[in-house]
């Protein structure tokens, strides 16, 4: 039986990239097979792409060819290897919805993040509608404030294409971090308690929090106060209970955790 593993059409289309484009995983097995036996670069047979850089490994993510894609990644395929837009076999993936050979490319750290045309997976995915792989992506780590070349994060893009039941899915979160603040205390007070101290025993010091704030909240700023007891009698009962106050302000001195970055999705 003779084969011909190199380029034929005019295209650059090869017998093993038509046997995987087709989800022929059996031939796509026996066409690696007899390259190996024959002597040849199995390399460079599952990496030889279309002329739009198209490899086999991209097509059998496009086309949802489960077995295919582990057959290729098996015998060593590159996971990132881009078409000539420079969308990867992950990216594709995404946005066509096939979870299963996300979840396979995932496994072996296919590249989520921005790619060199400036689109994430996170994009291309929320441009899909699928939850599922939105989940897979998010379980990984993938940062759901990510921003396309054109400012647009992957909830912008599935809201525009009306998925709204991603909405919340890929809604940031924002984290809000308290710090404790000193309360000043009167000159007097100071005085008292300097000529008591070498009569009273060791001053015990209580902080008080503010709850932290809502995300809906984040634009508001808190005044944190430390509260301090001392076991003298007479200051305890002159203490006023300190209140926790909230103060609108349009400059909120908060940190927040922002964590955008860039990227953009087709």
């Amino acid at each position: 039986m003779r084969f011909t593993f190199w380029p034929h059409f005019k295209d650059g289309t090869t017998a093993l990239f038509l046997a995987t484009q087709s989800g022929f995983a059996d031939l796509v097995t026996l066409l690696i097979s007899e390259a190996r036996r024959r002597g040849r670069d199995v390399g460079i047979l599952v990496a030889a792409p279309r002329e739009d850089g198209a490899s086999p490994l991209f097509i059998a993510a496009q086309m949802g060819h489960v077995e295919c894609v582990k057959v290729l990644l098996e015998a060593d395929a590159e996971v990132d290897q881009s078409r000539i837009d420079d969308a990867t076999p992950l990216f594709k993936a995404c946005h066509k919805g096939h979870l299963e050979i996300v979840e396979e490319l995932i496994k072996y750290k296919a590249n989520s993040g921005v790619l060199a045309n400036g689109e994430s997976c996170l994009h291309a995915a929320a441009l899909s509608g699928s939850k599922a792989v939105v989940e897979a992506l998010l379980n990984q780590g993938d940062d759901r404030c990510i921003k396309n070349w054109s400012g647009l994060t992957a909830r912008d893009l599935a809201l525009a294409a009306g998925y709204d039941n991603l909405s919340e899915l890929l809604k940031p979160k924002t984290k809000v971090l308290l710090r404790p603040s000193t309360l000043k205390t009167s000159a007097s007070s100071h005085s008292q308690s300097s000529s008591s101290s070498s009569t009273s025993s060791p001053k015990q010091q209580h902080v008080r929090f503010a709850e932290p704030l809502a995300e809906e909240d984040s634009s508001l700023a808190v005044t944190r106060v430390q509260c301090r007891e001392r076991d003298d009698p007479s200051l305890a009962a002159k203490s006023t209970p300190v209140k926790v106050s909230w103060r609108p302000t349009t400059n909120s001195t908060l940190p927040l955790n922002d964590e955008s970055q860039a990227g953009r999705t087709h």
